[in-house]
């Protein structure tokens, strides 16, 4: 279990590492090109999950009322709740003869990368934010976009944290019956040949 945790710690500090570094050395909205056109370094902040959408806004469009700061609060909260089940997720799996438990430690440092984000960000950078939340009202950093050629789409901006959550969540799923059958393969008590001789011979 604790070589599969060093895991998720390295994902966890390197993604931070980066997000700091971003936060503390660029504007919101300034970019860096990385390779030519093609990859760009953007500093982006995201109140919400996926594309930017925040609780109240998908609250708003089914009909009831949710305010921002409780909207934020609620998603928070799930997903402290989503890290602690990854975490026994982990724990149940550590032992399973594959890769499995590596690309869940990989999908639980990205996860937690993004909620230290959501719970601490809002009070760690209050003084150089525009967005001063407070305790689990940060928004998550993400700075990474692809430019599929001048005057063509982008990709979603993204961070390290999203990607290794990315690539766990698709390595599992590409390839979760090798990991099956390999885990049966090698749990299987070995077969010693008994070379005793028989009473009949």
């Amino acid at each position: 279990m604790r070589r599969y945790l060093s895991i998720s710690l390295g994902v966890l500090l390197l993604d931070q590492w980066v997000k700091v570094s971003v936060k503390n050395s660029m504007y919101l909205g300034e970019e860096i090109p990385l390779l030519g056109n093609w990859l760009s370094l953007y500093f982006a902040e995201n109140n919400g999950f996926a594309f930017g959408l925040t609780l109240s806004e998908i609250s708003d469009k089914i009909g009831f009322s949710l305010s921002p700061y409780t909207g934020k609060m609620i998603l928070s909260i799930f997903s402290l709740l989503a890290i602690l089940g990854l975490f026994f997720v982990l724990k149940k799996f550590a032992k399973h003869k594959s890769l499995l438990p590596v690309f869940i430690a990989i999908i639980l440092g990205g996860a937690t990368g993004n909620i230290i984000d959501r719970l601490f960000y809002g009070v760690f950078f209050a003084s150089n934010n525009l967005y001063e939340g407070g305790l689990f009202q940060g928004q998550v950093v993400d700075m990474f976009i692809f430019n599929f050629g001048e005057g063509g789409p982008s990709s979603p901006i993204f961070n390290i944290a999203d990607v290794a959550i990315s690539v766990g969540i698709i390595s599992i799923l590409i390839f979760q019956n090798k990991f099956q059958a390999r885990h049966e393969r090698l749990s299987k008590p070995a077969v010693v040949p008994d070379d005793s001789p028989s009473l009949l011979s």
